[in-house]
């Protein structure tokens, strides 16, 4: 099956790198990630950004730039190989530190916070604890 994306801004290359998921929502059908490492954020330039495309069985075309407001999962890419502080919202959200020392701190959602390869310092609350409980540690087992 082949389907289209439309990238965030011109000029981020979006899809220049793009690399199997397998399966991270569960629903059976294999996800993409895609990689846009010119894109601009924080007022910082090309930090790159990384998406997570979920598996589907139509070919409608996928706004990169709705991707944050019209799904769970927020997927960011904001680290770099200098030190950075990455904080999240209030939605369930990915983040991936780079190769610095860096600082990643839930904010009340369901998040994933991955370390880089420096010292880096990991800050949950208890809404994020709170979100955790709630929609993951009371799921049935899927193994």
């Amino acid at each position: 099956m082949v389907f289209y994306y439309i990238g965030e801004s011109v000029g981020d290359h979006s899809g220049r790198v793009v690399s199997s998921a397998g399966d991270v929502n569960g629903d059976g059908l294999d996800d993409l990630i895609v990689g846009a490492d010119s894109t601009d954020q924080s007022g910082k330039t090309n930090t790159g950004k990384s998406y997570v495309i979920f598996g589907k069985t139509n070919t409608n075309a996928i706004d990169l730039s709705k991707l944050g407001d019209e799904s769970k999962y927020t997927i960011d890419y904001l680290g770099d190989k200098n030190d950075n502080i990455l904080t999240g919202t209030t939605k369930d959200e990915i983040f991936v530190a780079g190769a610095g020392n860096d600082i990643l701190t839930g904010n009340g959602g369901m998040d994933v916070l991955n370390a880089g390869t420096g010292d880096d310092t990991i800050i949950i609350n208890a809404s994020n604890i709170a979100a955790l409980e709630k929609n993951w540690l009371r799921q049935p087992c899927p193994c």
